[in-house]
């Protein structure tokens, strides 16, 4: 009798102790996890997305996410072919600028996954991404974006270069003769409203403030969603239920943000002058702000602001988890530590790994 009590008793802690290794185990593995009950719904996922990469907007945080997502789900991506790492930016996007991680070839075949810079062209687009694809794109305050457009850009931007060279300023320059400035490419295309170019529109100091209307209707109609550099958690958790995709799916770690501040500085009349300069920037702004208040109202202040919660509870276990990791080797999909590698690179580095195929399924 006293052996089978014993026997009892010691089955018993075999048995707890294995039920812990094993929570300990999960805690561990799922510290990326949504393991708060929003569980993937298979039918409702998309994975076909075409992600526009709107310059200095925050799209590289959001692309190398992307980028996790479509190798975790072994998904054709489509990238530029080497050396570049922009899709003819700033010229038109055609389809033999591109390869995929599955063809190290210029390649016509369609695929799930576009999210690097080009300027958007409806037809191009459905030319090279798998049917059912969803479109979305994110902008920023255009006084925050073209300062930062301009800081970061300059060798870019003619006569940038020059201007810095012999000491000037190049906003005054372009706040005081904007005519002059363009985007280097195989044509001379206007500074003006580099948001708007992105979206594959050009205007001029004559453009009607109705005729930029019309060209915003028309993003919105193209667009499933803008999202906001402003209110980039809630842009997440709007992309989230837009894909149907778990909370898990969109951890991201801000990557590409300067370490100093921005060395120019707009004095009040400047911003009134770039306000009046770059006006379709500033009304495509405004009329998504807008658009995505409507959003979270529809979407629910209250389940909003549960989600954030959660999700940035999650993203505060990533960020500690993480640390700072180099990724100078090939990496794995769904190894923990490689994930952590991903979700800090600059997006150059993502495509250049891909084109050499660099990593593991």
């Amino acid at each position: 009798m006293m052996r089978l009590r014993l026997l009892k008793r010691f089955l018993i802690l075999l048995i707890t102790a294995v039920c812990l290794s094993i929570v300990v185990t999960l805690s561990t593995s799922n510290v990326f996890s949504d393991n708060q009950g929003y569980p993937l719904s298979v039918a409702n996922t998309s994975t076909k997305l075409f992600f526009l990469k709107v310059h200095k907007c925050g799209s590289e945080t959001v692309s190398t996410m992307i980028t996790w997502f479509a190798l975790q789900n072994h998904l054709s991506i489509g990238v530029p072919k080497p050396p570049q790492t922009r899709m003819g930016w700033p010229d038109s996007f055609i389809p033999d600028h591109m390869m995929t991680n599955e063809n190290p070839k210029p390649s016509r075949n369609k695929v799930d996954i576009i999210y690097v810079h080009t300027v958007y062209n409806a037809t191009t687009v459905a030319s090279v991404v798998r049917p059912g694809y969803k479109k979305i794109a994110i902008i920023r305050d255009p006084r925050h974006q073209f300062v930062s457009y301009m800081d970061n850009l300059c060798d870019y931007i003619d006569p940038c270069p020059s201007i810095k060279k012999r000491g000037g300023d190049p906003m005054s320059a372009y706040l005081s003769y904007p005519d002059n400035f363009t985007i280097m490419g195989i044509n001379k295309l206007s500074l003006r409203d580099p948001i708007m170019f992105d979206f594959g529109f050009q205007f001029n100091s004559t453009t009607k403030r109705n005729v930029i209307k019309e060209s915003i209707i028309y993003i919105d109609k193209e667009f499933d969603l803008v999202m906001i550099t402003e209110r980039f958690d809630q842009s997440m958790i709007l992309l989230k239920h837009l894909m149907g995709w778990n909370l898990d799916d969109i951890v991201f770690i801000p990557i590409n943000k300067r370490p100093n501040p921005l060395s120019i500085k707009l004095t009040e009349k400047q911003t009134v002058s770039l306000r009046n300069i770059n006006k379709a920037d500033f009304m495509l702004y405004s009329y998504f702000q807008r658009k995505f208040d409507n959003k979270v109202h529809e979407f629910g202040e209250t389940r909003m602001a549960k989600e954030l919660l959660e999700f940035r509870k999650i993203k505060e276990n990533v960020t500690k988890l993480c640390g700072h990791r180099e990724m100078d080797d090939p990496f794995t999909v769904n190894d923990l530590q490689d994930r952590c590698k991903v979700l800090q690179q600059w997006n150059p580095t993502l495509i250049e790994f891909i084109h050499k195929g660099k990593y593991n399924n």
